[in-house]
């Protein structure tokens, strides 16, 4: 299960993630890359500063004002789909990440934005005895936070409400709104699962197949991945949250490594640029390319030329039968055995 929590500071951030530890929660550790400085210091987690050669390699990178954040996928989708429970926080300067997490699994991941109001705050800030400089950066990060939640209330799930220690939106209030959200989340999490449940994408080091799809069809991309992973095909996929600036070159690589790529054609797929890059890619790579087709939707004619020389198995729905004589032509692809042998199928759902 995965939760991110979104305007998390000073120790409203400390007292929630000591409680979430004490739940069973992993924090999930940000690779922290600062090329200016930064007035804002570190005073309940021991900020580890990476050089710009680490988030390169990062799964997921973003922009902040003093620098780059970044982590990586496995951590996210370890999460997602139940190998742990894990929380992610980020700041005021990380709205992408939310937009991103809310349009690929917005089903199953809660956000959770933090409120504080601003005598909180104050008596936060002056507890510590901070710079003034400091003082007016994190008051200004407190209001954009608390802008960003108001202009964007649709990322959001809930709202974490820390009102100070003479109100009652106080810490014990804090481990009570927490328990509500954890309940809320496990709901939400077994509903995904129950629906949707899907291995995490392949990372290893032997063959495995590159699956292309549009998101629209996510539905039925995920009958199929469930399908073929049940009968031991490896498969890498692009789970639905776009990533950083490198995530392109996440997808080249894993075409480049994959040993063939199956490609759900439809109307959503067809004009899609990530999938066309993805397909023009393979072409380019000579990769074997199985064609599944949804429904009668046709590519560009350069690509629907090479694809026409395909052997074509038609299928007019996903019955036990045809999943079985599905499986039979992608038997060796993403086992261990040598894909080499494969002939390129092109086959209808």
């Amino acid at each position: 299960m995965l939760m991110v929590f979104y305007g998390l500071t000073l120790a409203v951030g400390q007292k929630t993630r000591e409680y979430m530890r004490s739940r069973g929660f992993r924090v999930i550790n940000k690779v922290v890359c600062e090329d200016k400085d930064t007035p804002v210091q570190s005073y309940f987690v021991k900020r580890v500063l990476s050089d710009k050669t680490q988030i390169d390699s990062c799964d997921f990178k973003y922009r902040t004002n003093y620098g780059f954040t970044g982590f990586n996928k496995k951590d996210i989708f370890d999460a997602i789909y139940g190998n742990e429970n894990a929380i992610l926080a980020m700041t005021s300067e990380n709205i992408e990440f939310l937009q991103h997490i809310k349009a690929g699994y917005g089903d199953a991941v809660p956000v959770i934005g933090a409120y504080i109001s601003l005598e909180a705050q104050l008596e936060l800030i002056d507890s510590l005895g901070l710079s003034d400089e400091e003082k007016k950066s994190r008051l200004n990060m407190g209001v954009i936070a608390a802008n960003v939640m108001v202009e964007n209330r649709y990322l959001f799930d809930d709202i974490l409400i820390y009102g100070g220690e003479t109100t009652k939106f106080n810490f014990s209030a804090i481990e009570k709104q927490l328990d509500s959200f954890i309940e809320k989340a496990r709901e939400k999490q077994k509903r995904f699962l129950d629906a949707t449940y899907v291995e995490a994408p392949y990372q290893g080091s032997e063959n495995f197949v590159f699956l292309s799809y549009s998101h629209k069809d996510r539905k039925t991309a995920n009958e199929l991945l469930a399908f073929l992973q049940f009968n031991g095909i490896r498969v890498w996929y692009d789970a639905g949250i776009p990533a950083g600036d490198n995530w392109m070159n996440v997808i080249a690589d894993k075409i480049t490594k994959s040993s063939a790529v199956i490609l759900l054609s439809s109307e959503n797929a067809v004009p899609s640029e990530h999938v066309q890059t993805e397909v023009h890619t393979a072409l380019r790579l000579r990769k074997k390319l199985i064609k599944i087709n949804l429904d009668e939707s046709k590519f560009d004619s350069g690509i629907e030329m090479y694809l026409y020389s395909l052997n074509q198995l038609n299928y007019n729905e996903i019955s036990y039968e045809n999943k079985t004589s599905i499986l039979s032509s992608l038997s060796e692809l993403g086992t261990k055995k040598s894909v080499e042998k494969i002939e390129e199928k092109e086959i209808t759902v």
